[in-house]
């Protein structure tokens, strides 16, 4: 008896499975010719079959949702292409409807954004007299999926990080002249690129986890001028201190012995 029924839930469950497959081919294959129907349709100007044909296709996506998994160590967003709400997924599995639906994974780990200029060809920023510099930055950080919208692009590593830490750094450097930031203002240039870049990154649903400013490069131009500068400055200090006099010193007198 047992034998008996486990045999026929094999077979029920190896004919669910081909029907499932035979659905979604079904629906692969209506898709294409909704396709190439809604194109001939609107060629000849017929915007009421136009209009059956897609709540005809609505109606099958309605009716027939799709089930998928979230992996480990993402967070998946539901953006509906109608209305514009999102929803978002960290575990477990999640419904979407094809055509209205759009799911988007991203990393649910933090994640490191880096950019040096002599590797990755990083813009060059001004100063605030003029100069041009580039600047390395590491930054360290991790998603607020409540915050995420539908407007959050796919890429964020390169559609929103990357460009929020280009404009912070640009509008910081340009407060200061060239010689604050390569000297005694330099952790204060570090300190306000990391409170706006995170007032920034926040708005868009990205926490800053941390952040680490590397070394700030001149152009080739420049960085000869400045060296020639420093040397000229080291030679003239050295000057004035061979120069200077030197304050006498007044040796005891030797005492005689009574």
């Amino acid at each position: 008896m047992g034998n008996t029924l486990q045999s026929a839930f094999k077979k029920l469950k190896h004919q669910f499975q081909q029907s499932g497959a035979s659905l979604r081919r079904c629906m692969s294959g209506c898709g294409r010719i909704s396709a190439f129907l809604a194109s001939r349709l609107l060629r000849n100007n017929k915007p009421v079959l136009c209009s059956a044909l897609l709540g005809a296709l609505l109606y099958l996506a309605y009716t027939h949702p799709e089930q998928e998994s979230v992996r480990p160590g993402e967070v998946v967003l539901r953006v509906n292409r109608l209305s514009g709400a999102v929803d978002y997924f960290e575990a477990g599995r999640f419904i979407w409807l094809p055509l209205i639906h759009e799911a988007r994974r991203y990393p649910a780990r933090d994640q490191i954004y880096s950019r040096h200029h002599a590797s990755h060809g990083a813009p060059w920023f001004q100063s605030q007299d003029g100069q041009a510099l580039a600047l390395d930055l590491s930054i360290r950080y991790k998603l607020d999926p409540g915050r995420l919208s539908a407007q959050t692009p796919h890429n964020i590593r390169h559609g929103l990080v990357a460009p929020k830490v280009d404009e912070v750094i640009s509008t910081t450097l340009a407060r200061y002249a060239l010689h604050e930031i390569m000297s005694d203002k330099r952790a204060e240039v570090a300190r306000q690129i990391e409170q706006q870049l995170h007032i920034k990154l926040a708005q868009e649903g990205v926490m800053l986890r941390s952040i680490a400013l590397g070394q700030a490069d001149l152009a080739p131009g420049l960085k000869q001028e400045m060296r020639a500068q420093l040397s000229h400055d080291l030679r003239h200090n050295m000057q004035r201190t061979a120069l200077r006099p030197q304050p006498e010193t007044i040796k005891p007198a030797p005492r005689h012995r009574v």
